[in-house]
């Protein structure tokens, strides 16, 4: 498993050393995040590095204690990385000593992603960020004046409000006034919500990078996609059951509680509900998922039990009956979007960008925020009528070709980046 990580890791040291030689003139991309949790941010990384690494090296920075897999997709892809010993940490905090606890570890993972950080020849890079301006705000500032800094936005922010709101206000007047320094959003929604946060002229320069799907991955399970009994054979699931399904960390965020219980509400029907998880779950979400009584008609995956391939998820996905996302908060979730891409009728609730992509019995249905009765009632309605859920399915297909084609989006970014490096680069002193 790890012998192509190691060579990757490996190959680093001496491609690094090479400073006179025409490659390294060209400028490196360097995608950073510090924390262990993979989610939609990862894949639109991805995609962003192969897109760039047709003009430019690109490197990933993460931190060491990463899921293997992720690794071992970096090899997939050719693309090496710089991995630091430390990771912010961003479990909930329900006491103030956790919160404290959070805030020391935060402290000590940046500085420590700001050791390796200089020890890189930042003056011919550009850092894709995937930190906050507000929390890690002196960390970018202090890249900001060593480097090109990129940053997407891809979850609407809050509107600022009193003081908080003033001190997040002069934080991004602060970032946005130094020449190196470009905000992108991955959504309609993400930028309008920078508004109150930058001035008139920095907001009219941001740019939509959509968040999408790699055509490439849906065309090659769609290609080469398994029998629905061979998916019922390999996983246990049953055959002759309606399947809806989920995609995302078991957290209340994502609606996971929403959508037990609407598993639970439709217990006697011929229905499994089944959540394909991005993280092992921990024993107490285990225990409350105990409490609701469903046996076997839910089923919580792991990335272990689908060996954590993205193919894989990806050709489950293309199973579902319905694709369910019950989540109270959102930017333009990527599931969501693969989904549709493979021909799935999906639902979801109408919170962040996701009424970009789903237009109400059009391209989806769209869900009340925390309304389990309603998501019964619309699981129904798109069982019984086949022929609804296949216009569905193949509008939502249509549209997310169209508008959330990856290589497309992009592109976008990719402008950006040759932008800052045809620019002069300024180091603040």
């Amino acid at each position: 498993m790890f012998e192509n990580r190691d060579k990757l890791k490996h190959s680093i040291a001496k491609n690094t050393s090479r400073t006179d030689s025409s490659e390294s003139k060209i400028p490196e991309i360097l995608f950073v995040w510090d924390y262990l949790e993979w989610g939609g941010v990862q894949i639109y990384f991805f995609a962003l590095m192969q897109a760039a690494s047709e003009k430019f090296r690109v490197r990933a920075v993460l931190p060491e204690k990463s899921a293997h897999r992720l690794f071992d997709d970096l090899a997939k892809i050719n693309v090496p990385y710089l991995a630091f010993p430390a990771h912010t940490d961003v479990s909930a905090a329900q006491t103030i000593r956790r919160r404290i606890e959070r805030r020391i570890n935060k402290a000590r993972s940046e500085r420590i992603l700001l050791k390796y950080l200089n020890r890189e020849n930042l003056q011919d890079c550009i850092l894709q960020l995937d930190l906050s301006p507000f929390h890690s705000f002196l960390t970018i500032y202090l890249l900001a004046r060593k480097s090109r800094i990129v940053q997407t936005f891809h979850t609407p922010l809050p509107a600022p409000t009193g003081w908080r709101g003033f001190e997040q206000r002069t934080k991004f007047k602060i970032l946005t006034g130094l020449p190196n320094y470009r905000l992108l959003a991955s959504n309609e929604l993400a930028k309008e919500s920078l508004r109150p946060f930058v001035s008139a002229e920095v907001f009219e320069k941001i740019k939509v990078a959509y968040s999408g799907i790699t055509r490439s991955e849906i065309d090659a399970v769609l290609a080469d996609k398994p029998t629905r009994e061979q998916i019922a054979a390999k996983y246990d699931l049953p055959l002759q059951k309606f399947w809806v399904f989920s995609v995302g960390q078991f957290i209340e965020r994502k609606g996971c509680w929403t959508f037990l219980e609407a598993a639970q509400q439709m217990k006697a029907e011929n229905i499994t509900f089944v959540w394909f998880g991005t993280t092992a779950p921990n024993a107490e979400t285990l225990r409350r998922i105990e409490e609701y009584n469903l046996g076997d008609s839910f089923r919580l995956f792991s990335p272990a039990d689908f060996g954590g391939e993205r193919k894989e998820l990806l050709t489950l996905i293309s199973h579902a009956d319905v694709f369910v996302l019950a989540s109270l908060l959102e930017g333009l979730p990527i599931a969501l979007v693969e989904a549709m891409a493979l021909r799935r009728a999906p639902i979801a609730t109408p919170v962040g960008a996701i009424p970009e992509a789903i237009e109400n019995e059009r391209t989806g249905f769209l869900l009340e925020v925390g309304n389990a009765a309603m998501l019964v009632e619309l699981i129904r309605r798109l069982k019984q009528n086949e022929t609804l859920r296949e216009t569905v399915a193949a509008a939502a297909q249509a549209l997310a070709f169209e508008k959330f084609d990856q290589a497309k989006a992009s592109q976008t970014t990719i402008e950006v980046y040759e932008e800052l490096k045809r620019g002069n680069f300024v180091n603040a002193r």
